[in-house]
């Protein structure tokens, strides 16, 4: 004669228990209806399902769900299902234990990075930062994005790193960011400063002087309108000698060099220019920040009005047959 049985199983999630109560019949020769299932978990309320009929010679597995809540650390706790009695079979159950795994604490979002900078030397930037946070909003890696003149924001880096480099080319600017990212988001975008590179050579144009016999000025003026982000500060020296040598570096304010005999400093160039074919000027130019300067520039000749050194004043209404000029 056959007989019927229950068991149950179970598996479970981080905060979840799924019991399986399975009604076992083994050759019945008669049909059951109207039988209750029911599970238990440890620190849950039963549940049962009533009213679940069993066909003729088969078995029947009825879920139940248990929410257990969640836990940072592993659990282990017992379980147990079965039924009401069918004909003359008596109630049976299953039962055992469960593993629920812990829950992993909740990741945040990790906080902005902070002592971003970016640090020219040469041709090569280096961008450096410090990421922030710990524990649960522990950032697992950084981007870092580029911005060039006004185009529009790159990526150029996805690093678990706090540094990197990156090659520039004159005649430029450039702005990086950084943010730091993991499992739960992303932090928001931290600027650097921003880098200038070393604009082109300008040019000189118009070079001329005006030579008074006792007083004479020198101007010129510096085209920089090939550098992109050019500073008001330029710079230029004066030659005697074709660009051979070189005087001191100096200082102008603006693109426009005008200077006359009475500076002190100036006043042996301007006066010599008059018998001087030799002279040359040069100058160079800053970029926005004042950071680099460009290489000087080609040489320029400068063109000499020279006065006469003699005056003649000739009273209205004289007549003037001849003019001596005495150099004694």
């Amino acid at each position: 004669m056959g007989y019927s049985y229950y068991s149950a199983s179970a598996s479970a999630n981080q905060n979840t228990v799924t019991v399986v109560v399975t009604m076992n019949n083994n050759g019945i020769t008669w049909d059951a209806g109207g039988v209750t299932f029911w599970a238990e978990v440890q620190g849950c309320s039963r549940q049962s399902i009533s009213g679940v009929a069993i066909p003729y010679g088969q078995s029947i597995s009825r879920t139940f769900s248990f929410s257990v809540g969640n836990s940072t650390s592993a659990r282990k706790l017992w379980f147990k299902g079965g039924g009401g009695a069918i004909g003359s079979f008596g109630a049976t159950e299953g039962s055992g234990n469960v593993y629920v795994p812990a829950t992993p604490p909740s990741v945040t979002t990790p906080p902005i990075v902070t002592n971003q900078k970016a640090v020219l030397s040469g041709s090569t930037v280096t961008i450096s930062w410090t990421n922030n946070g710990s524990g649960t909003s522990n950032p697992t890696g950084n981007y870092v994005d580029v911005k060039i003149d006004n185009d529009d924001w790159k990526n150029i880096l996805n690093t678990k790193a706090t540094s990197t480099t990156y090659t520039v080319s004159a005649n430029h600017r450039y702005q990086f960011r950084i943010n730091s990212y993991n499992s739960a988001g992303q932090s928001a975008h931290q600027t650097t400063n921003t880098i200038y590179t070393e604009p082109p050579a300008p040019s000189i144009v118009n070079a001329n002087a005006t030579i008074l016999p006792t007083a004479g000025d020198v101007c010129f003026t510096i085209d920089n309108n090939n550098t992109n982000y050019p500073s008001k500060k330029n710079e230029w020296q004066y030659s005697t000698d074709k660009g051979s040598s070189w005087s001191t570096v100096q200082a102008n304010e603006g693109t426009v060099v005008n200077h006359s005999s009475s500076n002190s400093s100036l006043n042996s160039f301007i006066m010599g220019l008059k018998h001087n074919s030799n002279a040359r000027v040069r100058a160079r130019t800053y970029n926005a920040d004042n950071s680099r300067a460009s290489t000087w520039s080609s040489a320029a000749a400068i063109s000499t009005d020279a006065q006469p050194i003699a005056y003649v004043n000739i009273p209205a209404g004289a007549k003037i047959k001849a003019i001596y000029i005495n150099k004694g």
